[in-house]
C-alpha cells in the first residue's frame, strides 16, 4: 500500500444481511462491515434481534475456557458479499431500546464487484512491515512477478506492500490458482529471509473478471532484525527464489520452519540464541543424511562396547537399576555429538567455514547447554555475537538451498512497472 494511500479504507462501511451461527443453530442478523488501510475487519451489530442477541451471549464462552467461533455471513444491496467461519463476539450489550454485539474475525472473505474487468486472474498477499523498492517484473511459469514495498522507514505493523501474480492468459491451466498459492507461499517464505523478519499476511486478493475476493487474516507485524538482502537491491534475490522454485521446487518444508525458529520474535536475548539453535538442530534432524553417524567405526567400538558392558555387569558397588541405565547409556557412547553434526553441515552444503574456525562451534554448543540447564549464560554476558554467529551459519545454508550464494548483487534487463496493469502493482 503505496503512502499516498496510506488513510484510505479497503471497504468503507457498509451493511449487510445475512446469518449468524454456532453449533447448528442459526439466527438472522444485520450487521455493519468496514475495513480501514490497517486490513483490520471491524464487524458490528448495532440492533440485533432477540435471538441472534442471546446466541451470540450464551456461546461467547467464559474465562479459561477456549473462544467459540461462529459462522457468519451476509450480503449487502449493492453486490458485496462477507463469508466466515472464525467469528467470535468481542462484546455486548443492551438498552431499553436495542441491543448490540461487536464482533471480531480471525479470517473472512469478502466478495466485491468490480468496475473493471480484470481479463487475467491476479492473486496478490500484501505483507505488514516490509520494505522494497522498484523491483523488475520477472516472467515465471505461472505468469509476471512483482514485488513491491516502501523504501523508507515503516513501522512493523504497517501494510506497507507484498507479491502479485499475474496469469498468462484470461484463461489459465486448470488449477492454475492452485499451483499460484503454492508458489507464492514460496515467495512469501523467501522474502521473510530476506527481509530479516516474519512477513505476517493480513490480506490476500483474487481478481478475476468483474469480482474481486479478498481474504483478510487476522495478526500483528514483526520488527524485522539482520534483513539478508539490502531492500533497495531485492531484485537478484528474487530471481534466484523464482529460479530455485522453476528447477527444484520449494525448499523443503523444514528450512522454512527452521527459519521461522530463527526469527522468533522476543526481547530476550537468551531465546534469540536457544531459537536459533532449535533451528540447526531441526535441519540438522532432517536433511543431515549422516546425523546418526558415528564417532569412530562400529567395527572399533564394538570391543570396547563389550569391555565397558562387561566391567559395569561385574561392579558390585552398582546397584541393578543404576547398572541398567549405565548400560543403555554405553549402547549411545558413539553416537555423534552436537558439534560434531554442526561441523558436517559445512561439508553437506558446501558452504564456507570462514568465522567458524577453531572452537567457535564447541563454544556455542556449550553456551546452549549452560542457558537449556542453567537457565542462564554462566560464562558469557553478551549473547549477540554468538547470536549472529547462529543465524549466519543458517542463512548460508538457506541461501546455498536457494541458490542465491555467489550470486551478483545486480539486476540486467527484465520488465518493469510501467508495463504491469493496475490491478498487479496494487
Amino acid at each position: 500500500m503505496s503512502a499516498a494511500a496510506a488513510d484510505e479504507h479497503v471497504l468503507e462501511q457498509t451493511e449487510f444481511t445475512g446469518e449468524i451461527s454456532i453449533n447448528g443453530e442459526p439466527a438472522p442478523i444485520t450487521f455493519h462491515v468496514s475495513v480501514p488501510s490497517d486490513c483490520r475487519v471491524r464487524i458490528n451489530a448495532d440492533d440485533v434481534n432477540a435471538h441472534a442477541y442471546l446466541l451470540a451471549v450464551r456461546n461467547q464462552g467464559r474465562s479459561g475456557e477456549s473462544q467459540s467461533e461462529f459462522f457468519l455471513s451476509g450480503t449487502s444491496v449493492d453486490g458485496k458479499a462477507i463469508s466466515s467461519e472464525h467469528v467470535f463476539v468481542c462484546g455486548h450489550g443492551h438498552n431499553d431500546s436495542r441491543r448490540w454485539i461487536d464482533l471480531g474475525a480471525h479470517a473472512c472473505k469478502i466478495t466485491l464487484p468490480l468496475e473493471r474487468c480484470v481479463e487475467r486472474p491476479v492473486l496478490r498477499r500484501w505483507f505488514r512491515s516490509f520494505r522494497s523498492f522498484s523491483n523488475p517484473v520477472v516472467q515465471t511459469g505461472f505468469g509476471r512477478l512483482r514485488v513491491w514495498g516502501e523504501a523508507g522507514e515503516v513501522a512493523a505493523d504497517d501494510v506497507s506492500g507484498g507479491v502479485a501474480l499475474e496469469a498468462p492468459s484470461g484463461d489459465p491451466s486448470a488449477g492454475w490458482r492452485h499451483k499460484a498459492e503454492d508458489f507464492l507461499t514460496h515467495m512469501h517464505q523467501g522474502l521473510a529471509l530476506a527481509h530479516g523478519g516474519r512477513l505476517q499476511m493480513p490480506r490476500l486478493d483474487y481478481l478475476h473478471l468483474l469480482r474481486a475476493e479478498i481474504s483478510f487474516f487476522d495478526g500483528a507485524g514483526f520488527t524485522p532484525e539482520f534483513p539478508v538482502q539490502y531492500h533497495l537491491n531485492h531484485g537478484p534475490f528474487i530471481e534466484a527464489l523464482v529460479d530455485r522454485y522453476d528447477e527444484k521446487g520449494s525448499l523443503p518444508d523444514i528450512l522454512w520452519t527452521a527459519l521461522g525458529w530463527m526469527q522468533t520474535d522476543t526481547t530476550f536475548d537468551e531465546t534469540r540464541f536457544l531459537s536459533s539453535m532449535t533451528a540447526l538442530e531441526a535441519i540438522i534432524e532432517s536433511q543431515l543424511p549422516e546425523r546418526r553417524g558415528t564417532i569412530i567405526p562400529r567395527t572399533d567400538f564394538r570391543p570396547l562396547r563389550k569391555r565397558l558392558q562387561i566391567l559395569i555387569e561385574h561392579d558390585e558397588t552398582v546397584p541393578g537399576w543404576a547398572k541398567e541405565i549405565f548400560l543403555g547409556n554405553v549402547a549411545g557412547l558413539n553416537k555423534k555429538v552436537f558439534a560434531q553434526k554442526i561441523c558436517a553441515l559445512f561439508d553437506h552444503y558446501a558452504i564456507a567455514r570462514t568465522d567458524f574456525e577453531g572452537d567457535v562451534i564447541l563454544e556455542l554448543v556449550k553456551l546452549r547447554n549452560d542457558i537449556v540447564h542453567r537457565g542462564y549464560a554462566k560464562s558469557c554476558s553478551d549473547l549477540w555475537p554468538s547470536i549472529i554467529l547462529v543465524r549466519e551459519l543458517i542463512t548460508r545454508i538457506l541461501l546455498k538451498e536457494i541458490g542465491f550464494a555467489g550470486r551478483y548483487c545486480c539486476y540486467v534487463g527484465g520488465l518493469h512497472d510501467r508495463d504491469f496493469p493496475g490491478e498487479i502493482a496494487g
